[in-house]
C-alpha cells in the first residue's frame, strides 16, 4: 500500500506528465541506496508545488513512503510522504490510508491533515 517505505536518494528533479493531458507534475529521479537502480517518483501537480517550495536538492536522502504504480510501460513511484533527511522536513501529497491527494481536498481537509502529526 501507500504506506510501503523506501529509502532513496534523489539525482534530479523533474517534471512529469502523469497521463496525456493531465497537468504537468514535479516528479524526482531517485536511486535505490541500495541496488543503485533509478526510479521515477511522481509526487504532485506544479500548481500545488508552487504554494509549498519543497527544496529537494540532488543527492538528498530520502525516506520515502508511497506505493509502485505502472504507468506507460514504467514502474513509477507514487509518493505519499517524504522526509529529507538533511533538514527532517515532511512533505505530505496522499494520504497514506486510502491515497487521496492533498490537492483534491477542501482548505478544511487540508489544515487537518497537514497540522496533525504522526
Amino acid at each position: 500500500g501507500l504506506g510501503d517505505v523506501y529509502k532513496r536518494q534523489v539525482k534530479k528533479v523533474i517534471e512529469v506528465e502523469p497521463m496525456p493531458g493531465m497537468a504537468k507534475g514535479v516528479g524526482l529521479v531517485v536511486e535505490d541506496r541500495d541496488e543503485q537502480e533509478l526510479y521515477t517518483v511522481h509526487i504532485c501537480p506544479i500548481a500545488y508545488l508552487s504554494k509549498r517550495n519543497m527544496g529537494f536538492k540532488n543527492g538528498d536522502k530520502l525516506v520515502l513512503r508511497g506505493c509502485f504504480v505502472d504507468m506507460d510501460d514504467e514502474e513509477i513511484i507514487m509518493a505519499a510522504k517524504i522526509k529529507i533527511e538533511r533538514n527532517g522536513k515532511i512533505i505530505k501529497v496522499r494520504l497514506t490510508s486510502n491515497g487521496k491527494p492533498f490537492w483534491a481536498m477542501s482548505e478544511e481537509e487540508l489544515k487537518r491533515e497537514l497540522s496533525a502529526t504522526e
